[in-house]
């Protein structure tokens, strides 16, 4: 049997103001079941849209400039927000409630950012600092620094034993986490 792959399943509009509809999508981010998509452009908010629906279904407002960086924790329960105005947000994903602001230390936008494998650490990266944060209480854990310019894209390996960074001066450095008795 031939199944239809990369076949169109759900077109959705990131950017609903009426100011301009066609803002670019900053930021997106899957939830692990699959069911619901985080939406960011280049407003104040994010939007959580059904994936079977296509509508919105929650719409998250706090942050005092644009969001430019989501991401779902792997068991889909929490999401995080970081953007222009300087910090990170943590969203109850059921509730849509607001439960820790995070303010980065360096007064710097917050454009990547990652969970270990367990969801218990969250990594940032902003202009040239890669900071830890313990997700339930919000303490910074430990800063790295390595990279010249901003840090876009975070990522820990499945084992939560590398994290990886890539940022503007067009490199990506692997940090070692295996020997880290946080976690």
């Amino acid at each position: 049997m031939i199944q239809r792959l990369g076949h169109l399943i759900q077109t959705i509009t990131g950017n609903l103001t009426e100011s301009d509809p066609v803002d670019g999508v900053r930021a997106i981010s899957l939830n692990p079941d699959g069911r619901t998509l985080a939406v960011a452009t280049n407003e104040e908010v994010i939007r959580l849209w059904g994936t079977r629906t296509g509508k919105v279904e929650t719409t998250l407002t706090g942050h005092t400039n644009s969001v430019a960086v989501v991401k779902f924790s792997p068991n889909g329960n929490l999401l995080v927000s970081g953007g222009d105005d300087a910090t990170l947000r943590l969203w109850d994903v059921e509730t849509g409630k607001l439960l820790n602001i995070l303010a980065e230390p360096t007064n710097s936008a917050v454009y990547g950012l990652a969970f270990t494998p367990d969801g218990r650490i969250l990594a940032s990266g902003c202009y040239q600092v890669i900071r830890l944060s313990d997700v339930l209480t919000g303490e910074s854990i430990r800063t790295f620094n390595g990279h010249t310019s901003w840090i876009r894209a975070l990522e820990f390996s499945p084992d939560g034993k590398v994290l990886a960074s890539g940022g503007d001066e067009g490199i990506v450095i692997l940090w070692d986490m295996s020997k880290n008795p946080t976690w």
